[in-house]
């Protein structure tokens, strides 16, 4: 049985949980839903998963929302994921960051509709044969003389 996480952060995402809580006979997902509404009938789910970010090891793929806290958590760990953008919410950064992830091939990118058309078997392939660039994170290097600044040493 092929195992996949599928993870909104903190705020309800009931479109992308609804377009993946389909039967599968190969593929077993587990839902992190938060605060949303709609409670998966075919696969397991939680509102919260406490130190989520040990728990990615344990499965073959990962679908987040596009919240930067969980994607460049994913980026930096190095796991096979995919990202879908939450159009429900009132602004547009999460489209901004999956359109930065798809144009750099950091990682596989679904819009919800995408997800709605195709298997559960499907997705997980896609996701876990797609070959994407490695990210390499680039640490911040001004910290020590930002604060030396401000306390007037520099």
């Amino acid at each position: 049985m092929i195992r996949g996480l599928v993870t909104i952060g903190t705020t309800t995402f009931d479109s992308l949980i609804k377009a993946l809580d389909k039967p599968s006979d190969c593929v077993s997902l587990k839902f992190q839903i938060a605060a949303g509404a709609y409670e998966p009938i075919y696969h397991a789910y939680e509102r919260f998963i406490p130190d989520i970010k040990t728990s990615y090891s344990s499965y073959d793929f990962i679908i987040t929302h596009a919240g930067a806290g969980s994607v460049y958590s994913l980026l930096e760990m190095g796991n096979k994921f995919a990202v879908v953008a939450n159009t429900d919410r009132s602004d547009n950064h999460q489209l901004e960051l999956c359109k930065f992830v798809h144009s750099n091939n950091y990682a596989t990118t679904y819009t919800v509709k995408g997800l709605q058309d195709i298997s559960l078997l499907q997705i997980s392939q896609e996701i876990t044969s797609t070959n994407c660039v490695k990210y390499k994170k680039e640490d911040f290097f001004k910290g020590r003389e930002i604060v030396d600044f401000i306390q007037g040493k520099g």
